[in-house]
């Protein structure tokens, strides 16, 4: 079975179509999708905020995510309260990978409030040298 693809934003985020552009070429994140928004009025306090920890940590999903961190909240705020059993676990596992939340893909991940590399002691052009 292939592996799934990358999302635009995530691969863009993570370098992976600077790396290998050919993979990505002539892809293109769908418009008009806008972001997560607020958690379910259904949600119980602890599960808002699992959405909300979710949404802070992962700030690549949108709203075509919305229902796996509906599910990926209850399962997080269950896990919290510590009366999480195996199944409802390793299910919570299972959609953290969809999401690209895994260990793996959290190096691979650049989050927005990183600091940017300086890049201009490498560019700067020679002292006493006009830049073209």
């Amino acid at each position: 079975m292939p592996r799934p693809r990358t999302p635009v934003a995530k691969a863009k985020a993570s370098g992976a179509d600077v790396k290998n552009p050919g993979r990505h070429t002539g892809r293109a994140a769908p418009k008009g999708v806008a972001g997560l928004g607020a958690p379910p009025s259904w949600m119980d306090p602890l599960q808002k905020k699992a959405w909300a920890s979710t949404v802070r940590e992962l700030p690549w999903l949108k709203e075509s995510h919305r229902m796996l961190v509906m599910m990926t909240s209850m399962l997080r705020a269950e896990l919290e309260l510590g009366s999480i059993s195996m199944a409802k676990m390793q299910e919570l596992r299972r959609c953290l990978s969809q999401l690209g939340a895994t260990p793996a893909d959290e190096s691979k991940v650049a989050q927005p409030d990183d600091e940017e590399d300086d890049d201009s002691a490498f560019f700067a052009p020679p002292p006493g040298r006009k830049p073209n």
